[in-house]
């Protein structure tokens, strides 16, 4: 137990998580009484870098650098100075996420609050060089709901989904992933259909070759249009290299890739799922123009195969099959 005032709060809630180790620390020293100065007599100078009232955001970057923003003080929270009972309720709910999504969440968070230029108290994540990680601001408006909307925010604007996001944070900085969603939420903001185009695309992975797919021959016509085509691909390739996944390390995960081909069109959709026994992501993957191509024609090669007929026919026919009330 740890005594704050007259009262004791129990120190195994914080004890076991090595995740949020300056938190933590705030934590401890704040119960203490060696940060209660924080919010008494001390200058705006003495206390800048203190994280409570104003902090002034000199910070060191991921590769050590420091940025000094011009020697300003940017408000971490809006309103007084946090009470060790707030100290408490706000640790869980940053140790509540972090276990579930990882640190790796907040360099997403922190990129993408950047990147919508969100106000710095406003903000739930950010770059600290003492620990050389990303961690929570300590914004008493957080919540484990507030951090998950962010995150997802994130993911989205990245083109990945939560699976990915060790593998992206591995290859990128936050600066690189807060161009990325800036260029995403520039095209978002110009056309509501766009669709965000995955950060992975930019990592050096294997390009797909036909020995490393196989058409499967069951193949599904959709019933709205009649356009498109829709197959399994397996996958002779390690997949977790090709799409930033992890199922390597659990027995239980695997990964299902799927194409989406509309041949009156011309267009080609690559999607993914990564199941788990009681779990499955969805994510798409952006194959280039060489993939593409490559897929079409093997999809193309299939029908030709098993049915004697062109992409076309093919969903021609299950159009007329569909409406005589028949299911193919």
């Amino acid at each position: 137990m740890v005594q704050a005032g007259n009262s004791y709060l129990p120190y195994s809630v914080f004890a076991d998580d090595p995740a949020l180790p300056r938190t933590y620390n705030l934590f401890v020293e704040y119960v203490n009484g060696t940060r209660n100065y924080a919010c008494g007599g001390r200058s705006a100078e003495d206390s800048a870098d203190l994280w409570t009232g104003q902090l002034c955001k000199g910070k060191y970057d991921e590769c050590g650098s420091r940025h000094d923003y011009g020697g300003k003080s940017y408000p971490q929270r809006g309103k007084g100075c946090l009470k060790a009972g707030s100290i408490m309720e706000y640790y869980k709910e940053a140790n509540k996420f972090s276990k579930k999504y990882g640190m790796d969440a907040f360099k997403i968070i922190a990129a993408y609050e950047d990147a919508a230029d969100i106000p710095q108290n406003e903000r739930y994540a950010g770059w600290y060089g003492d620990y050389g990680i990303f961690e929570p601001s300590l914004n008493e408006d957080m919540t484990y709901d507030k951090l998950l909307s962010r995150y997802n925010a994130g993911l989205k604007h990245l083109g990945i989904i939560h699976e990915q996001a060790k593998a992206v944070c591995g290859n990128f900085l936050s600066d690189q992933l807060e161009e990325h969603i800036r260029e995403q939420l520039s095209s978002h903001n110009a056309d509501a259909e766009y669709r965000p185009v995955s950060v992975i695309t930019k990592m050096d992975t294997p390009e797909f070759t036909k020995e490393m797919l196989e058409v499967d021959r069951d193949l599904e016509v959709d019933c709205d249009i009649g356009h498109q085509i829709t197959c399994y691909l397996e996958t002779w390739f390690d997949v977790d290299k090709k799409f930033g996944t992890n199922t390597a390390a659990d027995n239980d995960k695997w990964l299902n890739l799927y194409a989406k081909y509309d041949p009156f069109a011309d267009s080609l959709r690559l999607e993914f799922t990564v199941t788990t026994a009681d779990s499955c992501e969805e994510g798409e993957y952006v194959p280039t123009d060489a993939e593409s191509q490559l897929i079409k024609d093997m999809i193309t090669q299939k029908i030709r195969e098993e049915y004697c007929q062109t992409p076309q026919e093919f969903c021609e026919e299950a159009r007329e099959i569909e409406n005589g009330g028949i299911t193919q």
